[in-house]
């Protein structure tokens, strides 16, 4: 519909320097907006000072291979999302662009 839609992430982690992972597990809206379009801005914030950074960069989704593979060890190992299902896909961003947040 070219409608944004903003979905909250709780397993961000930093592949590498310019790259940001994500896992897929209940997001269709996400998926679908993302197959369509894969320009993206994912927004973290540390909720006791207030202060994040803004990253935008294009997302690839990925269904298989190391970087998938780590993911899913990572939400294994972890026991707030051990019993989650496998996710749909990891959503690789290389990241174009930072802004950072300044305290509110």
């Amino acid at each position: 519909t070219g409608r944004p839609n903003v979905s909250p992430k709780g397993a961000v982690r930093v592949l590498d320097d310019d790259t940001l992972i994500f896992a897929d597990i209940f997001s269709p809206n996400t998926r679908a907006n993302l197959k369509e379009n894969p320009q993206v801005a994912i927004d973290v914030v540390n909720a006791k000072g207030m202060k994040g950074y803004q990253f935008k960069g294009k997302a690839e989704l990925l269904t298989s291979g190391p970087i998938y593979d780590k993911m899913v060890e990572g939400l294994k190992a972890n026991p707030v999302t051990a019993k989650l299902p496998a996710p749909k896909y990891v959503v690789k961003v290389a990241v174009e662009e930072v802004l950072k947040q300044p305290a509110r």
